[in-house]
């Protein structure tokens, strides 16, 4: 648990207490100061060192940032044609438990290159005004898709199939960082065995008639 986690009736982790979701957004930001927490694992030696090799080239920061999606509908055929699930978070701009989840998780998984076959890594912030295409095509408001999602606190975690349902769980906020890795790599791995049990299910059907 991050020892400052924000104001009472938050989530562990969590940058926008469930309270505000309408005023989105004068969302929380931490008065206090900020501690530094130990993360293990090769998630935190990869975030070093990404850090490290990044450290005052914006293009190189970039490319090895989690990519905002513009267009679920897209990445849904796309998730589909590769069969894996999509990794999408749920940030606000100014969230920085979101910022810590994006530099000491999802942007090692990324460029470590171990998760390229097994899921597609996105972001999305719901605090900007910003437009993107749900997974029908449709145009709808970043915050809107979040409330579409039951959404109420950033960083929030889903793993979903093509379609855009819910294949595992989400996670919520990031109770213990030294953990978090662990659980998301077998949230994954849940996700994956879900659709891959689905496309069994659906060629099975459609050979047995």
């Amino acid at each position: 648990m991050f020892p400052d986690e924000g104001p009472p009736g938050l989530h562990p982790g969590c940058g926008i207490p469930p309270a505000s979701y309408t005023g989105l957004y004068d969302a929380y930001r931490p008065q206090r100061g900020s501690a530094e927490v130990k993360r293990g694992g090769w998630f935190g030696a990869a975030a070093a060192m990404l850090l490290a090799a990044v450290a005052g080239t914006p293009a190189a920061g970039a490319a090895g940032a989690v990519p905002q999606v513009r267009d679920l509908a897209a990445l849904g055929r796309a998730a589909a044609a590769r069969r894996v699930p999509i990794v999408l978070e749920f940030a606000a701009s100014d969230c920085r438990y979101c910022r810590e989840l994006e530099r000491d998780v999802l942007v090692p998984m990324r460029v470590s290159g171990d998760y390229r076959d097994k899921a597609l890594i996105r972001r999305i912030e719901i605090d900007t005004g910003a437009t993107v295409r749900d997974f029908g095509g449709r145009p709808v408001a970043a915050a809107a898709l979040a409330r579409r999602y039951g959404v109420e606190v950033t960083p929030v975690v889903v793993l979903l199939g093509p379609g855009g349902r819910e294949l595992v769980p989400r996670l919520v906020g990031i109770a213990n960082p030294d953990f978090y890795p662990g659980e998301l790599d077998a949230a994954i791995s849940r996700a994956r065995n879900r659709l891959r049990a689905a496309t069994g299910a659906v060629a099975a059907a459609g050979g047995g008639g």
